[in-house]
């Protein structure tokens, strides 16, 4: 009975916080899908607690953590197939609503030089690092130092 209470007040507790930056997991959590072609889909997905602007943030954190796992000093978001294959990059990734819970994606191209509408690595990794809450990761594996 004691470990069942246990169970029960951990879950409620789970349930009553914001999604933080991590690896997809039961609460949400960032994650990735190779392809089409070159172009990776990088997502993050949060709980109803977390703002929409905190789950477009944390998928451009991981798209930038990717590009830098890659060696890649510059990388691409494009919000939809139809931008990429018009090559009409965007700033930010997509929001939208899934199950009442907020959904961040985008298709990134990792890039060797930079060419337009291209987002530097270091810059984003830079920026970010201060919303996502610690300093950049150095493995570029999404663990926060």
């Amino acid at each position: 009975m004691h470990k069942l209470c246990l169970l029960l007040a951990s879950s409620v507790l789970l349930s009553a916080c914001a999604t933080s930056y991590q690896s997809d997991g039961i609460t949400g959590g960032y994650y990735e899908i190779p392809g089409p072609g070159q172009l990776d889909k990088v997502a993050f997905s949060g709980n109803g607690l977390i703002k929409p602007s905190s789950v477009q943030n944390y998928a451009l954190y991981r798209a930038a953590e990717l590009a830098k796992s890659k060696n890649k000093p510059y990388f691409i978001i494009y919000r939809t197939l139809v931008d990429a294959a018009r090559n009409n990059p965007g700033n930010l990734p997509l929001v939208g609503w899934m199950q009442g819970k907020p959904v961040a994606y985008s298709f990134v191209l990792y890039l060797d030089e930079s060419r337009p509408g291209a987002l530097t690595t270091a810059t984003v990794l830079a920026d970010m690092a201060k919303v996502v809450g610690g300093t950049p990761a150095a493995d570029g594996q999404g663990v926060m130092k």
